[in-house]
């Protein structure tokens, strides 16, 4: 079972995503990247951020035994929902 601290991490690790999108603008901007090349990486950097959004929930979910780590989880029950991965 994930804790706080694997949490706190996860969290970190969002930074990156910051500074690849810096990246990527000075790549636009200061080295002609093509459409193409830009769309791709924004596209990439999309795909990895949902799999970090969903890493993230996973994570907080266990660290406050939210949704099937809940003792009492009941997937049957009217009120629950799925994740949607998104990409």
């Amino acid at each position: 079972m994930k804790d706080r601290f694997d949490l706190e991490n996860e969290i970190m690790t969002l930074y990156t995503f910051a500074e690849n999108l810096s990246t990527l603008s000075e790549g636009i901007l200061e080295h002609n990247l093509s459409t193409d090349e830009a769309v791709n990486a924004i596209e990439g950097i999309r795909v990895m951020l949902n799999l970090q959004a969903n890493k993230l929930m996973d994570t907080m979910s266990q660290c406050f035994k939210l949704d099937q780590y809940n003792p009492m989880y009941n997937p049957n029950h009217p009120d629950h929902y799925e994740i949607d991965g998104g990409y």
